[in-house]
């Protein structure tokens, strides 16, 4: 196994352990979409290794981590980080300016797919709050894209 692949293995396990931690009920909605930020990286760091079956499973795990009906984060991962796959070229060429508004936009499109399935499923509506994770997640992309981008080229050379 060489040191990306457990660059990988941790990060996904350290965003899931992050997204499990309990917080009160008024810093519940500060706390920023660890999995879809760490999904986006890989994404775009390593685009063969990092697909469509690897979105699938860890929206899963964050299915069986939250309580979630089984299928939720999955759909909403897949539907929000497409672009991701699809236009990732594009999206490297973007400024360090334009690209946070770029996470922006992928992980709310996670959110707005998240909050249709589960309006389909309960029939329960949310607080304008539900919408924050992506704002927070999009003030870290930075931060921790250079953080991880840093590690990996680090390897590479």
């Amino acid at each position: 196994m060489n040191q990306t692949t457990l660059w990988l293995i941790i990060s996904f396990i350290g965003a899931l352990l992050l997204t499990a931690i309990p917080a009160p009920a008024p810093f519940y909605f500060f706390m920023p979409d660890w999995v879809g930020l760490v999904l986006i990286f890989w994404i775009l760091q390593r685009p063969y290794t990092v697909r469509f079956l690897a979105i699938f499973l860890m929206g899963v795990c964050c299915d069986i981590l939250m309580g979630a009906p089984l299928g939720l984060h999955p759909f909403a991962y897949l539907c929000g980080l497409f672009p991701a796959i699809r236009w990732r070229n594009e999206f490297l060429d973007q400024s360090d300016f334009i690209q946070p508004f770029l996470v922006f936009g992928m992980l709310m499109t996670a959110r707005v797919a998240m909050l249709g399935a589960w309006l389909v499923v309960s029939q329960t509506m949310v607080s304008i709050w539900f919408f924050l994770p992506p704002v927070i997640a999009a003030l870290l992309w930075l931060v921790i894209d250079r953080l991880f981008s840093d590690n990996i080229n680090a390897e590479m050379y």
